[in-house]
């Protein structure tokens, strides 16, 4: 009587409690951004309370709002439940034309002003909720027309942002040679040298995207602190911890 059960070998044992995610990152954007919460779930991978959700789009920017509405995915998102940082990273799809303003070239002046009024009304669902917006902006492309319009959105997306209160998160200078051109191969997060970027000098490794994670990590443990593991486990949806609403949107 009062023997320990036996340990059998070779069968798992029970895990223990899982922890209630009580801290929601919202990432928002197309396939870039995809890599990028993959990335930013690994870097938190000490925080098991933080939990990060996507509302994603592939091929999608803010210029076609016919196919797809990232402004109503904002708005899912501040409805899911609560939200502590939204992270948005779009606009690489953005080098076309307005639909509706097929007049206006990409990135003339008409055309910018339009695009502004698109990168506010995708950040005023999170003012009003005053969740903090982390902006990612946009890494140059292996084209060099690509990059030097990847600069001109940059600054037009750095100017709204901070005028709404947001951070912009620069990545430019992570993936970039000694010479300031676009690099495949680079540093990656250890120092060592790995391919950063895929084949089609658009989107990023596992490791490239990884690296644009820490950027966004940088920022966002500012003001986030990982719970000790007893404070971990103790938050639960009855004691204030808030579980997800709804599964993961993938791309």
């Amino acid at each position: 009587p009062g023997a320990a059960p036996a340990v059998v070998p070779g069968v798992a044992q029970p895990a223990g409690p899982a922890v209630a995610p009580t801290t929601v990152v919202a990432v928002i954007g197309d396939s870039i951004a995809d890599g990028l919460a993959t990335g930013l779930t690994e870097a938190f991978s000490d925080a098991p309370e933080l939990a990060v959700k996507r509302y994603l789009k592939a091929n999608a920017g803010l210029v076609r709002t016919d196919y797809h509405d990232f402004v109503a995915a904002a708005r899912e998102a501040v409805a899911a439940g609560p939200l502590a940082y939204a992270v948005i990273d779009v606009g690489v799809n953005d080098r076309q034309p307005f639909l509706d303003a097929r007049d206006l070239a990409p990135l003339s002046p008409g055309w910018r002003r339009l695009y502004a009024t698109r990168i506010d009304a995708l950040l005023a669902p999170f003012r009003e909720k005053g969740v903090p917006v982390y902006w990612v902006g946009l890494a140059p492309s292996e084209s060099v027309k690509a990059s030097s319009d990847h600069i001109a959105l940059n600054a037009l997306a750095r100017e709204r942002v901070e005028a709404a209160g947001g951070v912009y998160v620069d990545v430019w200078e992570g993936f970039v040679d000694e010479e300031g051109d676009y690099a495949a191969v680079g540093p990656q997060l250890d120092g060592r040298t790995a391919r950063l970027r895929l084949d089609d000098g658009v989107h990023f490794s596992k490791a490239g995207a990884r690296k644009l994670a820490h950027y966004v990590e940088q920022e966002l443990r500012k003001t986030f602190r990982p719970k000790a593991p007893a404070d971990a486990l103790a938050a639960t949806p009855d004691d204030g911890g808030a579980p997800l609403a709804g599964p993961d949107r993938a791309a």
